[in-house]
């Protein structure tokens, strides 16, 4: 089985939460992306807004 997240890019991982006062800096983001390969997740994934 295979797993994988999305990048907290909005400042959180609960759409629902109005601020998680998470880090959104390219270093964290960087960071997690590095870190879950050694977790062993296989993708991550990433939201883009188009208007």
């Amino acid at each position: 089985m295979k797993f994988g997240y999305w990048l907290p890019v909005f400042g959180g991982w609960l759409r629902n939460v109005n601020e998680e006062e998470m880090s959104i800096s390219w270093d964290y983001i960087k960071q997690l992306a590095q870190k879950s390969e050694d977790w062993g997740y296989s993708l991550s994934l990433i939201a883009e807004l188009f208007k």
